[in-house]
C-alpha cells in the first residue's frame, strides 16, 4: 500500500483509541504496532515513541515523505504532542474528527523516524 492509499483508508476508518488514533495510526504505517499499554500516562508522546519505536527505526533530524514523527499542535485542551506522517510538504494527522494535513514550522516537529 502506498502513502496515498494509506491516507485515504485513514480518512474512511472510524477513530478507535489505541487502534486507529493519533499515535497508533502512524506507527502502524511504519510497521510498528504499539503495545496495548502504550498510554502516555502524562509523559510526552515523544518519550513513549522513543522507548517503543526508537530501536526499530532510525531517528533523523528532518522528515522525508513517508516518515513518521511526533509534532506539537494546539488542541482545544491546549498544546500537545501527537503522531503524524510526513507527506513531503505537510504532516498528515489523525484526529477524532478525521484526517487533516497541515504545514508545520520545523519548531513544531519534536522527533522524526525514517520509514522503511
Amino acid at each position: 500500500m502506498n502513502l496515498g492509499e494509506y491516507l485515504v483508508l485513514a480518512a474512511r476508518t472510524p477513530w478507535k483509541d489505541g487502534v486507529h488514533d493519533c499515535s497508533a495510526w502512524p506507527a502502524n504505517w511504519a510497521g510498528i504496532p504499539l503495545p496495548d499499554d502504550y498510554a502516555t500516562h502524562g509523559r510526552p508522546l515523544s518519550d513513549v515513541w522513543t522507548e517503543v519505536i526508537g530501536d526499530q527505526l532510525a531517528r533523523v533530524p528532518s522528515p522525508e515523505a513517508g516518515d513518521i514523527g511526533v509534532v506539537r499542535v494546539v488542541t482545544p485542551e491546549g498544546e500537545d504532542e501527537i503522531g503524524g506522517i510526513f507527506t513531503g510538504e505537510k504532516w498528515a494527522l489523525l484526529t477524532a474528527k478525521g484526517l487533516a494535513t497541515v504545514r508545520l514550522p520545523a519548531s513544531n516537529v519534536v522527533a522524526v523516524w525514517r520509514h522503511g
